[in-house]
């Protein structure tokens, strides 16, 4: 997310501006970020069911709107928030190779110095909110299995900003586990749905296209393929 002093813009990954889907988080930018003053922020677009856990499908729904009026109808109900982590430039000065520890100091201090909260808070009317760090390991592992979080990302101190993947990040999942069996699959983006039995209903919890190996995810492809059945939105 980037602010020139006048005027938000938040993007995706891909480049796509995102402002006419979430006004609640650039409402908050022209509300709090000074004027004359520039900042590009990196940041993770949510919303939150608690301040440690988001919830990915109800943001994909939010994502999909294209109505002015119910995308205004949703941002009031449950509005999406962008939790800042990091720093890339700050007043037209290039952060990416200042250690991490002091992008992340000086990311504070401009959420503080504006009255932006220091943690995420998912009923604040301020959407725009940073994301803390920890020092001790066992800390935010409690904090994030108390929320029943997806994970945590381990960064060295010193690290400067590379794009993509990076051995100075490491990603540590939570393992939840549950039996559960494969409904659907998605060629569009490879994700295969899951589901668990209520009763005599099925009730899908979730989807998942990782942690397959490269043969048994073809084989798994192949069955489902040969076995089921195409719908209206060529899934199978």
């Amino acid at each position: 997310m980037s602010w020139n002093g006048k005027e938000a813009l938040l993007q995706s990954k891909g480049g796509h501006n995102l402002n006419h889907r979430f006004p609640e988080i650039i409402h908050t930018v022209e509300e709090s970020f000074p004027k004359d003053f520039s900042i590009v922020l990196d940041g993770e677009l949510s919303i939150l069911e608690n301040y440690g856990r988001a919830d990915f499908y109800y943001l994909q729904r939010r994502h999909r709107l294209r109505s002015q009026q119910t995308i205004k109808r949703e941002a009031n109900h449950r509005p999406a928030a962008f939790l800042a982590f990091d720093c890339f430039t700050y007043n037209e000065q290039n952060m990416r190779k200042t250690p991490w520890f002091k992008r992340k100091q000086l990311l504070r201090e401009f959420m503080e110095s504006h009255g932006l909260p220091l943690h995420p808070l998912p009923h604040s009317k301020t959407r725009v909110q940073f994301v803390p760090s920890y020092s001790n390991r066992e800390d935010v592992l409690e904090e994030n299995r108390v929320c029943r979080g997806e994970g945590i990302v381990a960064k060295k101190k010193n690290s400067f900003y590379e794009k993509g993947r990076t051995t100075s990040w490491l990603k540590i999942k939570t393992p939840f586990h549950t039996p559960s069996f494969i409904t659907k699959y998605d060629p569009s983006n490879h994700y295969f749905h899951l589901g668990v039995m209520r009763k005599d209903t099925i009730l899908p919890i979730g989807k998942c296209a990782h942690g397959f190996s490269s043969e048994g995810a073809k084989a798994l492809t192949h069955t489902i393929k040969q076995n089921g059945s195409w719908d209206a939105k060529e899934t199978v």
